[in-house]
């Protein structure tokens, strides 16, 4: 039916009525969404101006894509419990294939359930890193939850190098704190004796951008983080007045992120 909308560019296709393998082919598309597609196992998109390409769904299928555009920006959402090793690995290959260069992905945590990303099963199974510019971090959470931070960063960096990290202004100041603590953490385990390249010894150094109040390109270490932890509780309360008000602007923490 697509062919019946020459001019359409933004599509959004949800639900269970896909079959477990679709086509699509558009000059005119710039954004195509796909929302809790349970059946869908592989997607062929032949739309050679697409700008947006989101994802929300428990697995992420086969994805091949074409796309000339110069600027892509792609997103995915996943609850913590679904982002496995299989899921950080076609989200690898998505990126890398097709060359995206900002990606957001919103995770959603449920109280008993953690993400099954382990390090250890991903012995082998790492490939060439893919580096980019942008990764925007997002996070909901229903009722009081622990989340494992480590698995978090590991399934994150264990192929992926961003040079901008950024948080959501949406991320409770409880999980941000154990995200950026983990990230600086001196000594943490890792499994570079058996020959793996380590993202945590990949990380050379790490600059905050824009938070305000404090210095731009001030260096994000254990020291420092104290300071940034500290103002972050009074740094929340505020942006929460401002949107009560609609007269603060949207904003996000943003690290710069330097790799060997």
């Amino acid at each position: 039916m697509i062919t019946s909308f020459p001019l359409l560019e933004h599509l959004s296709l949800g639900g269970r009525m896909l079959q477990e393998a679709i086509k699509l082919s558009s000059q005119s598309l710039k954004e195509i969404r796909f929302n809790d597609c349970m059946k869908l196992v592989e997607a062929e998109v032949d739309t050679p101006n697409l700008q947006s390409f989101k994802y929300s769904g428990k697995t992420i299928p086969r994805l091949y894509l074409n796309s000339v555009a110069d600027y892509r920006t792609a997103e995915f959402s996943a609850l913590l419990e679904d982002m496995d090793s299989l899921w950080f690995t076609r989200l690898y290959n998505f990126l890398r294939d097709f060359k995206f260069q900002d990606l957001t992905i919103e995770m959603c945590s449920i109280p008993g359930r953690e993400i099954f990303f382990n390090a250890e099963d991903s012995i082998g199974k790492q490939f060439p890193h893919f580096e980019f510019n942008n990764m925007k971090l997002g996070m909901l959470m229903f009722g009081t939850t622990s989340i494992n931070y480590a698995s978090l960063l590991d399934g994150l960096f264990w192929n992926l190098r961003p040079r901008i990290l950024s948080f959501k202004l949406s991320l409770i100041p409880k999980i941000l704190k154990g995200l950026l603590k983990c990230l600086v953490a001196e000594g943490p385990n890792c499994y570079c004796s058996q020959n793996l390249d380590c993202w945590r010894h990949s990380l050379k150094g790490i600059k905050l951008i824009n938070v305000k109040g404090l210095e731009s390109n001030t260096v994000l270490n254990a020291m420092t983080l104290n300071n940034l932890t500290n103002y972050l509780d009074d740094w929340v309360i505020e942006v929460k007045k401002g949107l009560l008000e609609k007269n603060f602007p949207v904003n996000s923490l943003s690290l710069e992120l330097s790799w060997c």
